[in-house]
């Protein structure tokens, strides 16, 4: 669906640019403008999207030992 498309889009975009992205005032407005109507949703990617964060380092972390 359209999230598949915009994570696959995002993924692409991220890895096009070196260093931290950083936002402006209006950049963090725009998003959330268009977030908070499915903020539901958007708390399920996110604790998704940490989770995987969590396990992706504590592998690093078993693999460097």
């Amino acid at each position: 669906g359209i999230i598949d498309f915009l994570q696959a889009e995002n993924k692409i975009l991220r890895s096009k640019i070196d260093g931290r992205i950083i936002f402006t005032d209006y950049d963090k407005r725009l998003l959330i403008k268009h977030g908070l109507p499915i903020k539901r949703r958007l708390y399920e990617f996110i604790s998704i999207v940490k989770l995987a964060i969590e396990i992706s380092r504590a592998m690093v972390k078993y693999w460097e030992n």
